[in-house]
């Protein structure tokens, strides 16, 4: 590749928490997300969004915060590559799975207003978040180690969002729910911090106010309005489009169904966004596309190319 114009790819992370110990800036596993189109023939950066290592905590699933530092990031790598004298073909891409999925999305429809400059050939994602209410609702009426996200999402939106009202969780959880979420991570790090799976319970019954869990559950959240607020603001629908858009689901995915991504990319297509998409058979949440560097996935290489074809 001596001599080449390089494009720059960035590559959203998924979930790891809202607080500065959940960064991935400055760890072997930061380095491995971007190394995946690092070592395959382009400028691969992996943003940490706002609240990973800046100020307050992660608005988690805000697609304007997310959307805005996946462009960021592109601006900053080629920054970065003219200081350095590095060449740029000035050409660039976008890819994420699950957060990052709904991160790329988020910068797909942000990009005509926030980054024209940017000639980005390619936006992709693998098992996006949606943010859907009708989606996030029903998942919270059911026991699970998924509980624990729903409380982080409810606690990033109650402080981005400024919540007034009655309470959200059960006063011994609010007791102690401020130092666990800064704290805590969906992660372990190889052990060095604790993790929200462990730290919180896995019924909403034991972690939620009786009568918000009844709301939630019920898509009735006119008492809550910072919650109902971000499921309105942060779903992910048609938009100016601007690059080509190709979306890969696995068929067996427990976390992001696929039932939910059908919905959405409907949704995409009727507000007039064109969406390449893939359904990934026997695939599950994190073994389809977008992972780290030496990840074998179902569809590594098929993904990778599409990108790599489009920014070259």
């Amino acid at each position: 590749l001596r001599g080449q114009a390089y494009a720059s790819l960035a590559k959203a992370h998924g979930t790891f928490g809202i607080n500065d110990r959940c960064a991935l800036t400055g760890t072997v596993y930061g380095s491995g997300l971007a190394g995946l189109f690092g070592a395959r023939g382009a400028i691969g950066v992996m943003p940490d969004y706002p609240g990973l290592g800046t100020s307050g905590i992660h608005p988690y699933l805000v697609r304007e915060a997310a959307g805005a530092a996946v462009l960021d990031a592109l601006r900053a790598a080629a920054n970065l590559a003219r200081v350095e004298g590095t060449p740029l073909s000035e050409t660039y891409g976008v890819a994420g799975l699950s957060q990052g999925g709904h991160a790329s999305l988020a910068a797909a429809a942000l990009h005509a207003r926030y980054a024209p400059e940017l000639d980005i050939r390619a936006f992709a994602a693998a098992a996006p978040a949606s943010v859907w209410l009708e989606q996030w609702r029903a998942g919270v009426t059911f026991d699970g180690p998924y509980i624990p996200i729903h409380a982080m999402l409810v606690y990033a939106w109650a402080d981005h969002y400024g919540h007034e009202g009655p309470a959200l969780f059960l006063p011994e959880v609010q007791e102690t729910i401020d130092a666990i979420m800064l704290r805590s991570c969906t992660f372990d790090f190889g052990g060095v911090v604790t993790t929200l799976d462990t730290e919180l319970p896995h019924a909403g019954s034991e972690v939620f106010a009786p009568a918000f869990l009844s709301a939630y559950a019920a898509g009735t959240l006119g008492s809550y309005p910072a919650i109902e607020r971000g499921f309105a603001e942060n779903r992910v629908e048609g938009f100016e489009q601007t690059a080509p858009l190709a979306i890969w689901q696995g068929d067996a995915d427990a976390t992001v169904l696929q039932v939910y991504t059908d919905a959405m990319v409907a949704a995409l297509r009727d507000g007039g966004v064109e969406v390449d998409y893939r359904i990934v058979a026997g695939g599950a949440h994190t073994n389809v596309a977008f992972g780290f560097v030496a990840s074998n996935e179902l569809r590594t290489n098929e993904s990778i190319a599409w990108l790599l074809e489009r920014v070259y």
